[in-house]
């Protein structure tokens, strides 16, 4: 699939910054998607106060999910999911391209020097 692409001397395996932006972008996504209603959840729960006599409902992670699947459907598991999204994707692909790159960098210093022979002697 990646015939050439593949810049002379590169790996098979190494991505272009662009590819490795995708795949933490994408990865992100779904990753997201599947745990933001946990999320929404634990927020609900985390709101709980006293707001004068009355006590703000959802003790309990079973009553917040009625709540919400009774008020908002599936909806309500998502709200707020977008500008989560637009928040979190970005973190995500700097974080995957900068360590994919360091350590790059860093195998490429480490089996240069175990090929030099020079390497380590002081002149």
């Amino acid at each position: 699939l990646n015939a050439g692409r593949v810049p002379a001397g590169a790996a098979e395996a190494d991505l272009s910054a662009p590819q490795l932006t995708a795949a933490a972008t994408g990865s992100k996504v779904v990753a997201t998607l599947v745990t933001y209603p946990y999320q929404v959840v634990r927020s609900i729960l985390q709101q709980r106060a006293v707001v004068g006599s009355d006590v703000v409902q959802h003790a309990t992670a079973s009553g917040a999910v009625r709540h919400l699947w009774s008020s908002e459907r599936l909806r309500g598991f998502y709200r707020g999911l977008v500008p989560h999204i637009l928040r979190a994707a970005p973190t995500a692909s700097v974080t995957l391209v900068s360590y994919e790159y360091l350590h790059r960098l860093l195998v490429s210093h480490a089996i240069g020097a175990a090929h030099d022979p020079t390497a380590g002697r002081s002149r």
